[in-house]
């Protein structure tokens, strides 16, 4: 069934309002992030089968079990502009602030969005810095508005 959800820039800028992290459990997404992989069609990026839903359930038991107490919000994807309806595809934005007794426990499990020891390629945590988010977001609503 499909979903209406905001974007991670939309959170960020509308309800956050200030820098959030996030977890990504798409490969591909994060591959083309951090490693730069170049990829032949945007709907790569977008392809369901490349979500790790197994991790992304250990994710929440996690959450569940260690900071019941900490929001997740489902979020869509940071994508190119061009793609106006993708799929859900599993990120979750943590409702935690950058250096809390919280934040440390889930990236001492989950990596540090800021280095390079990331887990694996298909969960990665990030951060978007709130000053990102509204450019970004401010960009997304100009290009809807141009169609």
């Amino acid at each position: 069934m499909p979903k209406a959800l905001m974007t991670i820039c939309e959170y960020i800028t509308n309800v956050r309002k200030k820098d959030t992290i996030y977890i990504v459990f798409n490969s591909v997404y994060n591959k083309v992030l951090t490693k730069k992989m170049k990829i032949n069609d945007l709907f790569e990026l977008i392809d369901e089968k490349n979500v790790d839903y197994e991790t992304r359930n250990e994710f929440l038991e996690f959450m569940k079990k260690n900071l019941p107490d900490v929001k997740l919000i489902e979020v869509g994807d940071y994508l190119p502009t061009s793609l106006l309806v993708f799929p859900y595809l599993g990120t979750i934005a943590i409702d935690s602030d950058i250096g809390s007794k919280e934040y440390k426990i889930i990236t001492e499990r989950w990596g540090n969005p800021f280095g390079e020891d990331f887990i694996s390629d298909t969960t990665l945590l990030w951060v978007m810095k709130y000053e990102d988010a509204k450019e970004i977001y401010k960009e997304r609503k100009k290009s809807w508005e141009e169609m």
